[in-house]
């Protein structure tokens, strides 16, 4: 994408006209290979992959029962990459995440209405997600 540079897809988009194959390998199998045993951070921003993401890290976020996931949420590049979005959410939710939309330096509960909304339209927003009974947030208010 010439306007920006670190937009790669594994889709063809018109925005990106070159293409270029390259491997790819799951979580799971990294952690695997390498002996990690459990992982306390997440980031993913795959433009529309993320449900693939969570699928090949399913083992190891199972054995990361504190894993905080930090996470893109573009319903538009989700159907681009023909994963859609209920495949994501329900993951999340089957593997209790509870999900926060992070607004600036503030964490705000994802409503079903916001979550709507985005897929109806081409918004995106970070996601921020725990199992955690509190954000950590909640837990210094508590202190």
């Amino acid at each position: 994408n010439p306007g920006n540079k670190g937009d790669n897809r594994l889709y063809q988009d018109q925005l990106l006209p070159q293409r270029e194959r390259v491997p790819t390998v799951t979580l799971d199998a990294l952690c695997r290979r390498h002996r990690i045993r459990s992982i306390d951070v997440l980031k993913i921003d795959v433009q529309g992959f993320e449900v693939r993401v969570l699928q090949g890290a399913e083992k190891i976020l199972q054995a990361s029962r504190s894993c905080h996931l930090f996470c893109e949420f573009w319903p538009g590049g989700m159907r681009k990459a023909g994963t859609g979005t209920e495949g994501f959410l329900k993951f999340l939710q089957t593997h209790q995440f509870r999900l926060f939309e992070v607004t600036g330096a503030q964490l705000r509960p994802v409503s079903e209405a916001a979550t709507v909304r985005a897929i109806r339209g081409n918004q995106y927003f970070n996601f921020y997600a725990c199992r955690q009974a509190k954000t950590p947030r909640e837990k210094r208010r508590k202190k």
